[in-house]
């Protein structure tokens, strides 16, 4: 049962913030990213706004599982679908 309510309290400390500057658009990314969080990363994203260039920024973020992983390339492919370039900045190898 305290698996759970990590699990639970974890996904809902992650915290995302963007900010555009002319066709640039960050995500600044804060928390622990893993199974519980990912659909809010997706979520977060706005893929049909004015940036030509977006950056996620994890530096500030923990990468914990294959599915996080899965989450950001999925995230990445579809920007890219976008015709958008995207860079991920990772702060662990994790």
């Amino acid at each position: 049962m305290s698996f759970f309510v990590f699990v639970y309290h974890a996904a809902t400390k992650i915290q995302i913030h963007h900010r555009q500057n002319g066709s640039k658009r960050t995500y600044e990314v804060q928390g622990q990213l893993f199974f519980g969080s990912a659909e809010e990363l997706n979520q977060s994203m706005v893929f049909d706004d004015d940036g030509d260039h977006i950056i996620i920024d994890l530096t500030k973020a923990h990468v914990w599982d294959h599915s996080a992983r899965l989450a950001l390339n999925n995230i990445k492919e579809r920007f890219e679908s976008e015709g958008k370039q995207v860079q991920i900045r990772y702060s662990n190898a994790s």
